[in-house]
């Protein structure tokens, strides 16, 4: 772009892996170096090999793969909706059902209807215990929001995060941008964690429902 100037550059380097690298967020890494969570724009489910998908039929049942189309839910896609509304800077909802209830289907489609009305929308992945692919490009992950009316942060088996990962996630300053209504959705099969999730956002003034 004629006459723009970067405020900031980034040169990015990894030997023997892959560099993870974010912009306009944190990072936080085990003392190896390796990285709690991972950051990722959201992007649509990409298309699953067939051949793959019939090795195991539990691959064609699994909503992260999206096989079957995902159909009403009207109703809870109108709460979230207005949650995501609401005038409060920033407000935290942890999504409780059992498995196989179609809570992550339902953050899907709720994801891509915030993208599609211009919100910017983040997925968190847990690093401990996944396969973390490399990222998509040398530049790492752009998380800066420009002109967009909000922030969603989803971040599915919240119930599976330990307690002080998820802490250091809440923590990170994608979530504590003055005047960006920010929204964090956290699909989960218990609820056995949200009280003390609950008490650890009191100290940032966060909006809380469950």
């Amino acid at each position: 772009m004629s006459g723009w100037e970067p405020s900031a550059r980034q040169h990015i380097s990894a030997e023997g892996g892959f560099a993870y690298a974010v912009v306009d967020g944190d990072i936080h890494v085990y003392v190896d170096g390796l990285p709690v969570y991972v950051l990722e724009n959201w992007r649509p489910t990409p298309e699953a090999d067939a051949e793959w998908l019939r090795e195991l039929p539990s691959r064609m049942l699994s909503a992260r793969h999206e096989i079957v189309p995902f159909t009403g839910r009207a109703e809870e896609l109108a709460d979230l909706r207005a949650w995501r509304d609401s005038a409060r800077r920033l407000a935290v909802r942890w999504l409780q059902g059992p498995g196989g209830q179609g809570k992550s289907r339902l953050a899907a489609a709720f994801a891509r209807e915030a993208v599609a009305d211009g919100w910017k929308v983040v997925r968190a992945v847990h690093g401990a215990g996944n396969v973390l692919a490399s990222p998509a490009t040398d530049e790492g992950v752009d998380l800066r929001t420009g002109g967009a009316p909000g922030l969603l942060l989803v971040i599915d088996y919240a119930d599976h995060w330990p307690f002080p990962h998820l802490t250091w996630l809440l923590s990170n300053r994608l979530l504590h941008r003055p005047a960006l209504p920010t929204r964090v959705l956290m699909p989960a099969r218990s609820s056995d964690m949200w009280p003390a999730v609950q008490a650890a956002l009191s100290d940032v003034q966060a909006a809380t429902s469950l």
